[in-house]
């Protein structure tokens, strides 16, 4: 019985010279999220050892709308549970805003109501929006 294991390592960390010999004490098995119990809890990829570090965050939803003068900002629900107000730069190319604008009976983000239907005005720190997987 040997007190080490040798992993399979992704071709990135081999690439990063990361040895693959691991004492025993160490390891566990790996138990996979159950997403019934505990939804969006996906373990975050590893460490990218130089990359960048912004974190990549994804848009669950957007649920209102606001206009400021010429341009329309979207209410988006972030899968890190927050709310923030988004331009229409931000959000033009997510299926999230297609599924509010289908809601809202409109093909286009500039016919949406100058009205809001609904949602708070608070909120106003931007994200880089990422395309939601799945």
């Amino acid at each position: 019985d040997s007190s080490t294991a040798k992993l399979e390592l992704p071709e990135e960390l081999k690439k990063r010279n990361i040895h693959p010999m691991f004492h025993m004490d160490v390891l566990r098995p790996h138990i996979r999220n159950d997403e019934e119990l505990f939804p969006h809890r996906d373990s975050k990829a590893f460490y990218d050892f130089g990359g960048d570090d912004e974190q990549e965050w994804f848009v669950d939803e957007i649920n209102s709308h606001r206009w400021q003068g010429s341009k329309v900002y979207f209410h988006v629900k972030w899968s890190a549970g927050d709310d923030t107000w988004e331009p229409l730069e931000n959000c033009k190319d997510l299926q999230p805003l297609e599924d509010y604008l289908v809601l809202q009976n409109v093909t286009d983000p500039l016919s949406l109501p100058r009205e809001s239907p609904r949602g708070n005005q608070s909120g106003t720190q931007a994200r880089q929006p990422r395309r939601a997987r799945g």
